[in-house]
């Protein structure tokens, strides 16, 4: 499975502080992990990882094996803008 960073998720991850960016790295790791992600119900052609209780990856499938990470952030800002 390919990940890609969209430039939008660039942007808000490069405002993280480091801790934080080491926290979404963490996620990221595991990733492929069952109950780390869910389908967002009012837009599901995304969904969310997971990352501790306060933060959020949104990403969405651009083919069978490439995943797009869209957006990243605090959970109620983050879902609250899609």
């Amino acid at each position: 499975m390919e990940v890609r960073w969209s430039n939008h998720f660039r942007k808000q991850y490069a405002r993280l502080s480091h801790d934080t960016q080491q926290i979404i790295q963490r996620a990221l790791a595991r990733f492929d992990r069952p109950g780390q992600t869910l389908r967002l119900q009012r837009n599901p052609q995304y969904y969310e990882l997971r990352c501790g209780s306060q933060w959020r990856v949104v990403w969405y499938y651009d083919s069978p094996h490439v995943i797009v990470l869209h957006a990243v952030g605090e959970h109620d800002h983050v879902l609250s803008r899609l």
